[in-house]
């Protein structure tokens, strides 16, 4: 597992286990040994909080949309870039019940394989500022050395928002997001630091729940 409490690992270990017991290539002490296993994760889980609070940027970024928005589902995102935490984030709000996920690309036959993968749809990376008057959630994720989202451009699009509050995640390094922008009306902008700032702290909390759980399965065994 490259993150410390992701259950996906143990859930690979049960499919494996199903499988194996379906084809009859387990049995006796095996079993006995898996169920304990199974067992002892369950009672690491109750009891300490390994796996709470977000270790991944990709995750955090969904969970501060969450927040500021009461919620993801019905809503727009637009992905502008391809980049691979860009493209981890818009997954993951995809799998919360996001409406509607668009992505723009400077190289146009990448967001259209990118969307066909995660069930969005690809549009000229010219019409990113004009997207910015409907979309709920903007991520960017570019190349570039300079901002390519400014405050003079970007204004007059934010501008037809009203009230709306608008998400933009700058996942560029170096940034691809002026924090004037924030000067827009209801923008709320966070950076890749911001971002590590909210998993580092959860990453600690981790490693002080692991020596917990060490402890069980060291009883356990």
């Amino acid at each position: 597992s490259m993150v410390l409490g992701e259950p996906q690992i143990l859930g690979q270990v049960k499919d494996a286990y199903s499988l194996a017991c379906d084809t009859k290539t387990t049995c006796g002490i095996l079993n006995r040994l898996f169920h304990h296993a199974f067992r002892t994760a369950k009672l690491i889980r109750n009891l300490t909080s390994i796996g709470e609070g977000t270790v991944s940027v990709s995750a955090a970024a969904v969970d501060l949309a969450r927040n500021v928005l009461g919620g993801l589902e019905g809503r727009t995102v637009l992905l502008a870039g391809a980049g691979k935490i860009g493209e981890l984030c818009a997954r993951r709000l995809a799998e919360a019940g996001i409406a509607r996920l668009i992505i723009a690309n400077r190289t146009p036959s990448r967001a259209e394989e990118l969307a066909s993968r995660l069930g969005g749809e690809a549009v000229p990376f010219e019409k990113i500022l004009t997207l910015f008057e409907t979309v709920d959630i903007a991520i960017t994720s570019m190349a570039s050395r300079d901002p390519v989202v400014l405050k003079e451009t970007a204004a007059p699009h934010l501008a037809l928002r009203g009230k709306a509050p608008l998400i933009l995640i700058d996942l560029g390094v170096p940034r691809n997001v002026e924090r004037s922008v924030t000067a827009c009306g209801r923008v709320h902008l966070y950076d890749i630091d911001d971002l590590d700032d909210v998993t580092v702290g959860n990453r600690e909390r981790r490693m002080l729940e692991a020596d917990k759980a060490e402890s069980l399965i060291a009883g356990e065994v």
